[in-house]
């Protein structure tokens, strides 16, 4: 079942054309910009049959094809690779999350005389023997219940605009899940009125806007030439929470389900939420050296996470530069393979 807007493309001949090959050809920025060029339709730009058919295609023989279309496809499935390994280590740190800091499970496991399994004897012990009731209910001995308003708060620093030339400007849609979606600069001049806001490592960057789309990052890089928009929260932890801990809690899905209820409860034009409107969720907190047990034994996921994803970018980039090389002999086909490997 196809969409009224899809066009399905059918092969009269696969003996003369690799259909990998086309698929990639047509997803090249020369077929983009052609695309773009050709888009009829005043108030919605799209293809039709008609005019996708006069497009002249560029078909070297078909031995040239399946090389090509076999080069780009592993790029392609390394891209997979790494993706479904980060979708992995994610899990894995999420489960970890949980088991800790939601069912207390080293506890449990103490006051039931075993160790806590998958942890070491130094860890364990960090852990206390027993529940004790709460208002969150039952929590370790020793933890703490803190609002969000008593482990961070909403720094809102103007960055001074007047000292340079051009900064990265981020804007709510230019961050998803953890990514920074460019690193581009602008001239200060004629930036929006929005941008506004410093920000520095470990800061934690959440959009006020829409928070079930996700919009949120964790500064690990050095941004003193970076701005952002004023409806990015830029949340910073204080003593009592590790910044890496305090951001998988925001970005917990439990969380975000939580926000956005809150931003659905709020009169506007869109949901949207305020540090002053979440500043009192509860939250459990362990003692800061079990939080710094925790991250120590997730970072190296988060790190092997962030190799992968950059991974995938170069992987994306030399995918897409590399069709048009080849087609104009700019790279031999014979030294494809050592550039991908």
């Amino acid at each position: 079942m196809f969409s009224g807007f899809t066009i399905r493309f059918r092969l009269f001949d696969e003996s003369k054309v690799n259909p990998l090959y086309l698929y990639y050809l047509l997803r090249s920025s020369k077929y983009r910009e052609i695309f773009v060029r050709i888009t009829t339709g005043s108030v919605i730009s799209n293809l039709t049959q008609a005019t996708l058919t006069k497009i002249p295609v560029e078909l070297p023989n078909k031995g040239i094809q399946d090389y090509v279309a076999k080069i780009l496809n592993e790029l392609d499935r390394k891209n997979e690779l790494n993706t479904l390994t980060n979708q992995t280590l994610e899990q894995m740190a999420q489960a970890i999350f949980k088991s800790w800091f939601v069912d207390f499970y080293p506890v449990k496991a103490k006051m039931n005389g075993e160790q806590p399994e998958g942890m070491d004897a130094t860890t364990a012990s960090l852990f206390p023997e027993k529940l004790v009731e709460s208002e969150l209910g039952l929590i370790p001995d020793g933890w703490e219940v803190n609002q969000l308003s008593d482990i961070c708060k909403n720094h809102s620093q103007s960055y001074n605009l007047k000292s340079v030339d051009k900064v990265v400007f981020v804007n709510t849609g230019d961050v998803q899940e953890g990514d920074f979606l460019h690193k581009n600069y602008s001239p200060v001049v004629g930036l929006p009125g929005q941008a506004k806001k410093a920000i520095k490592e470990d800061d934690i960057l959440y959009s006020e806007i829409r928070p079930k789309n996700k919009r949120f990052a964790y500064v690990n890089f050095d941004v003193s030439d970076y701005v952002v928009s004023t409806k990015f929260m830029v949340i910073q932890a204080n003593e009592k929470v590790h910044p890496r801990l305090l951001y998988m809690i925001l970005t917990r899905q439990n969380t975000i389900d939580e926000f956005n209820i809150i931003a659905d409860s709020r009169s506007g034009t869109f949901p949207q939420i305020t540090f002053k409107a979440i500043s009192n969720l509860d939250f459990c907190m362990a003692p800061r050296e079990i939080q710094d047990a925790f991250v120590a034994e997730v970072m190296p996921m988060i790190k092997l996470q962030r190799s992968l994803k950059t991974e995938n970018k170069q992987l994306a980039e030399l995918r897409d530069t590399l069709l048009p090389k080849l087609l104009s002999g700019e790279i031999e086909l014979g030294k494809c393979e050592d550039i991908v490997n």
